[in-house]
């Protein structure tokens, strides 16, 4: 699954935005992509994060790995904020900022989940565990408005 996400990343990351600019049909191009980038790349981070979740509560990595394997999934989606950032600079309609705007609030949500899923690791209270499975609902019921 690692490899599935690099290859998303690797994919997005050489995304340039100024050749999409100069394509015939920009908007609703733009608008495909970012959707299918975006929502692929945030619904395998979010079911990395509910698989190690499984595994955290089950103690079967080391702290020192689930912390470093937590925290390059926030890398990763640092970068997707980032591009998504930068493509909502250069929308040229208001249905390309929407569905931008509306993917990097999910970015940060999926993000804040996965720091809550890092602070029970270190941790490991009910209160934590709490937070993270709100969190976390929350994220998947927001992506899944992404693929209805």
């Amino acid at each position: 699954m690692k490899y599935l996400l690099i290859i998303i990343f690797t994919f997005s990351i050489n995304l340039n935005s100024q050749d999409l600019q100069l394509r015939e049909n920009y908007n609703s191009e733009l608008t495909s992509i970012i959707g299918s980038l975006a929502s692929s790349n945030l619904y395998l981070s979010f079911m990395s994060i509910d698989l190690l979740s499984k595994d955290i509560v089950k103690e079967e990595m080391t702290e020192k790995k689930k912390k470093r394997v937590l925290t390059s999934l926030n890398t990763i989606n640092d970068q997707l904020e980032n591009n998504l950032k930068q493509l909502y600079s250069i929308a040229e309609s208001d249905k390309d900022a929407k569905l931008i705007f509306d993917l990097v609030k999910l970015v940060q949500q999926l993000k804040l989940d996965n720091e809550n899923l890092i602070k029970f690791v270190g941790s490991q209270s009910k209160l934590d565990l709490d937070a993270f499975n709100k969190s976390h609902k929350m994220v998947w019921e927001n992506l899944k408005k992404f693929y209805s």
